[in-house]
């Protein structure tokens, strides 16, 4: 059977889709069809889309988690881990690892049918003060034993890794413009490919993705975000780093001027990479940082920010 090549256009409306960019026609969706007994999910599912959102566990136990809940039911198809899933909360101390929250929100998922983004393995932010007081040693151990035992508790349960958040910190004066921290202090760079290479033994299925933010404005803030994450990327599928997608995150309420365009015309500088396979080199059949596996599809619009019900 002949293998369709996809042409360069498909490729990159398959591409922003992947990083989750919505196109200059979601706001008129979302003013036409909120408040209707359509769901946010039956929309996007028309375009090909499937709808995500992030979910706080703790909120299930509010005084509106009921509504919480009904909200997520009827515009949700993917959930992402608001905090469940990053070290502060797994984490707390160096002798204890708390699974509570992770375990509540997977099994709230399947119990609804829903798919998962694991946010997030590895960031160096958002640390309890042990990790940020610990050796380079005892980091570089803990990188290693800290995915392997968080992606092989929820083997098979979690569809999507985030398995490195916002890499980029230009504020810390690396080459490079990467985010410092006590990964960055223990690796340098090399501590994104090695945590890729650990998830990808331990999770050979999941779509692991990069993820960052601040890549959207439209101003000097976002052009030095796309540009170091792109040559970060670059440098990172010439190791051979088996990231399957990169995600795109914008921040509501964001002061600075949003836009798809900047990041649009960023994914035109991208090589056509076939991201299941670590040759820098290999042909690409799919789109460019879509989805590996059958069950994720290569277009998902997912934020990334918690939705609650107002009071």
């Amino acid at each position: 059977m002949s293998v369709r090549h996809p042409t360069r256009r498909q490729v990159l409306a398959g591409l922003t889709g992947a990083l989750g960019i919505a196109s200059t026609q979601a706001p008129k969706v979302f003013a036409t069809e909120i408040g209707t007994k359509r769901s946010l999910a039956a929309i996007a599912a028309e375009k090909g889309i499937k709808f995500g959102a992030s979910f706080a566990v703790h909120e299930l136990n509010g005084p509106r988690g009921h509504d919480y809940v009904q909200m997520y039911l009827r515009d949700a198809r993917l959930l992402t881990s608001e905090l469940g899933f990053k070290l502060a909360t797994l984490r707390p101390t160096a002798d204890k690892i708390d699974f509570y929250d992770a375990d509540r929100l997977i099994e709230f998922a399947e119990k609804h049918a829903m798919q998962v983004r694991g946010h997030t393995l590895i960031w160096n932010d958002a640390l309890p003060d042990w990790i940020k007081q610990a050796s380079a040693a005892d980091c570089r151990e803990l990188l290693q034993s800290h995915i392997e035992t968080v992606v092989t508790r929820y083997s098979n349960r979690v569809a999507y890794w985030d398995v490195v958040n916002e890499p980029i910190g230009p504020w810390d004066n690396n080459p490079g413009n990467l985010r410092g921290g006590p990964f960055y202090a223990a690796f340098g760079e090399g501590y994104i490919k090695r945590a890729f290479d650990v998830a990808r033994r331990f999770a050979p299925a999941a779509m692991l993705v990069l993820n960052e933010a601040q890549t959207e404005t439209h101003d000097d803030n976002g052009a030095t975000f796309r540009d170091s994450l792109l040559g970060l990327l670059k440098r990172l599928k010439s190791e051979g780093a088996p990231i399957d997608a990169v995600a795109s995150k914008a921040i509501s309420g964001s002061a600075h001027r949003t836009t798809s365009r900047p990041l649009r015309a960023s994914c035109q500088r991208l090589p056509i990479w076939d991201m299941r396979s670590t040759s820098p080199n290999s042909t690409s059949t799919t789109p460019a940082l879509a989805a590996r596996s059958p069950n994720v599809t290569p277009r998902s619009l997912h934020s990334t920010n918690p939705i609650s019900p107002r009071s």
